[in-house]
């Protein structure tokens, strides 16, 4: 095991293959940063670079994710295969369509993520599974689709379109998946991997302002975890517009003036896709049946529990 960590031989492939193991999931099942580290023998056979054992999934796999070494160095640029002598060796590196399946340049999640599921973690770049140890573990909360419509990644990271996409794989940050807000919802967000924290994200906004949010805040959250809601009345003044004044009435609730989006108990999402979607959704139910609104001039024109409107929404 030394001669495998102090050697530099973390480069490469054998022809041994542990009858366990498939490189159709590399990664699956093994946890922290030298799982599967038995797996390799420590013997480097004569012509090649690497010890026997080191094509098993959870070793190289992992080592490409985490950047122990450029494989492209001997595998070729394209990771279409090297030539006889590259790293030392005498037999010419193989490319890795060799062994890996036909999508696996790709297929998100044959290198993170869930097999078969979403390109997120749990199933962290070093192997990582347990959602408590993982890099960022609001991932699977983001994707859910509980509260808005299941998150895609271009929400917070530039989304490549294969392993060899610039800033992707090899990049001058390994070991971290780099966060890129600019193409999503929050275009001026940013996140601090060291804090673990977003600021100035519309996701988590008020409403009329953007706002912050830390990893670690106990999830889920309710309305009020980002906005006012029924049950924080002296927030009321942060909303837009006459809200405050509407929700005063006491007859006045959230699914009056946005039953598309929110539940007749004003503190559930009814329609994931209406939330949280870069859109302020307005739509009335039957106890507002004669009011209209106009989106872009923000008008409310009709009468509405007995009171004539014909006024302009402030943001």
């Amino acid at each position: 095991m030394s001669l495998l960590l102090a050697s530099g031989c973390l480069l490469g492939l054998e022809e041994y293959i542990p009858p366990d193991y498939t490189n159709e999931d590399a990664g699956t099942g093994y946890e922290g940063d030298l799982a599967g580290e038995d797996l390799v023998s420590g013997v480097v056979l004569p012509g090649h670079y690497h010890p026997v054992g080191y094509n098993a999934p959870p070793i190289h796999g992992r080592d490409l994710k985490l950047q122990v070494q450029d494989c492209r160095t001997c595998h070729g640029q394209n990771l279409n295969g090297g030539s006889a002598g590259a790293g030392g060796g005498t037999i010419a590196p193989p490319s890795c369509d060799t062994c890996h399946k036909a999508s696996w340049r790709t297929d998100c999640t044959y290198c993170h993520g869930t097999a078969g599921g979403k390109g997120a973690p749990p199933r962290d770049l070093d192997g990582q599974t347990n959602p408590a140890k993982i890099t960022f573990p609001g991932h699977t909360a983001h994707l859910s689709g509980r509260i808005a419509p299941s998150f895609d990644c271009i929400q917070c990271h530039r989304k490549p379109t294969d392993v060899l996409t610039p800033y992707h794989v090899f990049d001058a940050s390994p070991r971290r998946g780099e966060n890129n807000l600019s193409g999503g919802l929050s275009p001026q967000g940013v996140y601090d991997p060291q804090l673990k924290q977003c600021t100035n994200v519309y996701c988590h906004g008020i409403g009329r302002l953007n706002g912050s949010v830390s990893v670690d805040t106990p999830a889920p959250l309710s309305c009020s975890g980002c906005h006012a809601d029924l049950t924080t009345q002296a927030r009321w003044t942060q909303m837009s517009g006459d809200h405050r004044l509407h929700l005063n009435l006491g007859n006045v609730n959230c699914t009056h003036c946005h039953a598309g989006t929110v539940a007749a108990d004003s503190g559930t999402v009814s329609n994931t896709s209406k939330h949280l979607d870069g859109i302020r959704q307005v739509t009335f139910n039957a106890d507002a049946a004669g009011i209209t609104y106009n989106a872009a001039t923000r008008l409310c024109t009709g009468t509405c529990h007995g009171t004539n409107h014909n006024e302009t929404w402030s943001l």
